[in-house]
C-alpha cells in the first residue's frame, strides 16, 4: 500500500453536527465535498426551512444524483461522438 493510500482520519462539521470521516483521499478534498454537500442542504432548507435535517439529507442525496445522472449521461454521449469520429 502507498502512503497516499493509508487511512486518515478527518473531522469534518456538516450542519452544525460534527463527524469524523476516515479517508484516503487528501483532507482539502474531504473538506470540498462537505462543502458540496453542505450547499446543497442549506439550498434545500431556504426553499423549505421545515424540513427535518434527515429530510434535507435525503433531498439533497437525490439533487446530487441527479446530477451525477446526467452528467454521466453527458459524460456518455461525449464518449460516443468520440467513437464516432475515430470510425
Amino acid at each position: 500500500m502507498k502512503e497516499s493510500d493509508s487511512i486518515k482520519r478527518i473531522k469534518v462539521e456538516l450542519l452544525g453536527e460534527s463527524y469524523t470521516l476516515k479517508a484516503t483521499e487528501n483532507e482539502q478534498y474531504i473538506l470540498e465535498l462537505v462543502n458540496y454537500v453542505e450547499g446543497k442542504m442549506q439550498e434545500i432548507r431556504i426553499k423549505n426551512p421545515y424540513l427535518s435535517t434527515r429530510q434535507m439529507a435525503v433531498l439533497g442525496a437525490l439533487n446530487i444524483a441527479d446530477e451525477f445522472f446526467k452528467w454521466k449521461e453527458y459524460y456518455e454521449s461525449m464518449l460516443d461522438i468520440i467513437n464516432e469520429s475515430k470510425k
